[in-house]
C-alpha cells in the first residue's frame, strides 16, 4: 500500500507500507508523516483532515490519534465518493503514469510509483482542488433532479 497527502500548498512524501493495513499501522503512518503534513500548514492556521471512510480511517483509536497529533478540524467525508476527494484524481493520474512504465517486478513497480508521484505537479493538484466546488455542484444539481423527477406528489 501507498500512502500520500495533499493540499493545496503541497504533497507529503510517499509511504510505502508493507502487508495488511489496520488502524494501528494507520496511526503509524501518520506518525512519520506529521511534520510533512504539519509543514504544509503556517503555526496557528486553522485546516482541515480530509480522509475517505475506510474503516481504519474511522476507528475511535484513529480519530483520537488525529485530533491529539494533527488537528481537531476532521472533515467528515462521504464513503465511497471518489469524486468529493481530489486525491483520487490525483492517484488516478499516478496509476496511468506507473502503467505507462510497465514495472516488471516490485523493485520496479515502487521506482515507478516514486517517479509518478514526483511527477505530479503543484498546479495539477490545486486544479484538483479548485474543481472540487464544480463537482459537487454537478452532483447537487443530479440528486436535486433525480428527486424531483422520480417523486409522486399528491396534493
Amino acid at each position: 500500500m501507498v500512502w500520500a497527502g495533499i493540499c493545496y500548498r503541497g504533497k507529503t512524501p510517499l509511504t510505502f507500507v508493507e502487508g495488511w493495513v489496520n488502524s494501528k499501522k494507520y496511526q503509524e503512518v501518520l506518525k512519520g508523516q506529521k511534520k510533512a503534513i504539519k509543514k504544509l500548514w503556517r503555526k496557528g492556521e486553522t485546516w482541515h483532515f480530509q480522509q475517505d471512510n475506510a474503516r481504519l480511517h474511522t476507528t475511535e483509536e484513529s480519530i483520537k490519534f488525529i485530533r491529539r497529533n494533527l488537528t481537531q478540524n476532521i472533515h467528515p467525508h462521504p464513503a465511497q465518493s471518489p469524486d468529493l476527494n481530489p486525491i483520487e484524481l490525483v492517484w488516478a493520474r499516478m496509476k496511468r503514469l506507473v502503467q505507462l512504465s510497465r514495472p516488471r517486478n516490485k523493485r520496479e513497480l515502487r521506482a515507478s510509483v516514486e517517479r509518478a508521484w514526483k511527477e505530479i505537479k503543484l498546479e495539477f493538484i490545486r486544479n484538483c482542488i479548485r474543481g472540487l466546488k464544480g463537482r459537487m455542484q454537478k452532483i447537487i444539481e443530479k440528486m436535486e433532479k433525480c428527486y424531483v423527477e422520480r417523486f409522486f406528489f399528491i396534493f
